[in-house]
């Protein structure tokens, strides 16, 4: 399996020249002010046409817009059925299991600031849950 794995692009990811494979992974942060939906559907259409079978990604605390407006970002997310979007949950990809869990330590400036331990807790219940199915 080839495993590619991006984060903290910040609007900045036309300048990388990914190689292709399996698995490419954004892992947060790719906006800047993480306010604008051309910013987010610039960094889809990008994500979209990369030479790679599975794509999947997580908002970071500088991609707002997914915290703000989710259910605005669902309907935008919908136009790109090959992109996999991860909000507190999981998905299988070949014979991994890729968990999302937005957040990070409280002190952290920034969006997704959740007290963490709580969110582990039942994100471990959930991660038991899939993995029994």
């Amino acid at each position: 399996m080839n495993l590619h794995i991006i984060s903290d692009t910040h609007t900045r990811h036309r300048e990388l020249n990914l190689p292709g494979g399996d698995v490419l992974i954004h892992a947060g942060d790719f906006m800047s002010s993480g306010y604008g939906l051309d910013d987010a559907v610039d960094f889809l259409n990008w994500f979209e046409v990369q030479d790679y079978t599975h794509k999947i990604f997580i908002a970071g605390n500088h991609d707002r817009i997914f915290e703000d407006n989710p259910e605005g970002m669902k309907l935008v997310l919908d136009a790109y059925p090959t992109i996999t979007y991860l909000q507190d949950e999981g998905c299988t990809m070949m014979v991994l299991t890729f968990m999302g869990l937005l957040g990070h330590q409280h002190f952290v400036v920034g969006h997704f600031n959740y007290i963490m331990i709580t969110k582990i807790q039942k994100f471990g219940e959930r991660f038991q849950q899939i993995l029994m199915c």
